[in-house]
């Protein structure tokens, strides 16, 4: 389906070339990412180990603000006393959670951070939408608001694969972002925010705000040759780039997350079925996002005292270490472009 430089084939496939925005509204359509195919290989569930040995005695949690996860997916099973994923619509976030055939995105990315941090805690953030699929910018905000009041429960990285362009009418919208992001920061709370799939040098915020806060990373797409995808922006408020073309990750099981939530995309108007093997492959800056907080969280938890200390000053430090710490090379192209 996909070839190496993350571009559609030729045929019938139509491209959404624009953001559905209603006030501060955007449509998860156009932000988040290719349509999903199945992969019928073997997948590995990735390996955790009980809290017992984890290191600081703590799990590193990511909230992942996102359409939702299937919970019935084996890889987000666990013991009760030590999930593997919470939904936070259980702790309190007044948001009603979607039907799990409206997970399929929400799923995609929370198996990378799985991947990536199989001994992380998977706080499930469900970002509700209309029929266009549209989400609210207030929910954002929202979400936002709802993780910084989780204390004593300390929220280690958020990965969020919504963005929004700027327009000069939207300053004090995007200030109220900002300073959302910021407030979280103080407690050394990382935000991994993907840079959007439209491939232009526009910022596209919160992930811009990388270029002005510290616990701000905003991340880009690669292929496996670590070639520029051709979706992805590289400018340079993109600080980040990790592997988002044919990425293989967890897929709902049930009857409705066969279908695409992605309705930017189709095939002669119709949206791609897609049998149900658990399993499926994408493509988007999403899923780089999704990858490096998973890595983010690992690494956080391979510090000697791994994530145990609460204390804001020694969380801020930490994550302003670790983050600094965990860079990824350039794309070729742009390393091509330094040494020329």
């Amino acid at each position: 389906m996909w070839n190496r430089r993350g571009r559609l084939p030729e045929g019938d496939w139509v491209v959404a070339d624009r953001v559905h925005v209603t006030e501060h509204g955007f449509s998860i359509k156009d932000t988040h990412g290719m349509p999903f195919v199945p992969f019928y290989g073997f997948v590995q569930e990735p390996r955790r180990f009980p809290v017992t040995r984890v290191s600081g005695g703590r799990r590193p949690v990511v909230a992942v603000l996102d359409t939702g996860v299937d919970p019935a997916h084996p890889w987000f099973q666990g013991d009760p006393g030590d999930p593997v994923l919470i939904d936070a619509y259980d702790e309190g976030w007044a948001r009603p959670p979607v039907a799990d055939y409206g997970t399929h995105h929400g799923t995609f990315v929370a198996g990378l951070v799985r991947q990536h941090a199989p001994d992380a805690l998977i706080l499930s953030v469900t970002l509700d939408r209309d029929n266009a699929g549209h989400i609210a910018s207030g929910q954002i905000l929202a979400a936002l608001d709802y993780l910084y009041e989780q204390q004593p429960s300390f929220i280690d990285v958020i990965c969020l694969a919504i963005g929004f362009h700027s327009l000069p009418t939207d300053d004090s919208y995007k200030a109220q972002v900002r300073a959302a992001v910021d407030r979280l920061a103080e407690r050394g709370t990382v935000l991994v925010a993907a840079a959007g799939n439209f491939g232009t040098s526009q910022p596209v915020y919160p992930a811009a705000f990388a270029s002005e806060l510290a616990l701000v990373a905003s991340v880009g797409a690669v292929t496996a040759e670590r070639k520029l995808a051709d979706f992805s922006p590289s400018a340079p408020w993109v600080t980040r780039y990790c592997l988002g073309v044919d990425v293989v990750s967890a897929t709902p099981l049930t009857h409705g997350g066969g279908l695409s939530t992605l309705g930017d995309m189709a095939v002669h108007g119709r949206h791609l079925q897609q049998p149900l093997t658990g399993y499926g492959i994408g493509s988007g800056t999403s899923f780089a996002a999704a990858a490096y907080a998973g890595m983010l969280a690992k690494a956080l938890l391979d510090e000697s005292a791994g994530v145990a200390a609460f204390d804001t000053t020694t969380a801020r430090e930490r994550a302003e270490r670790v983050l600094n710490d965990l860079t990824t090379p350039a794309p070729l192209e742009l390393q091509d472009r330094e040494t020329a």
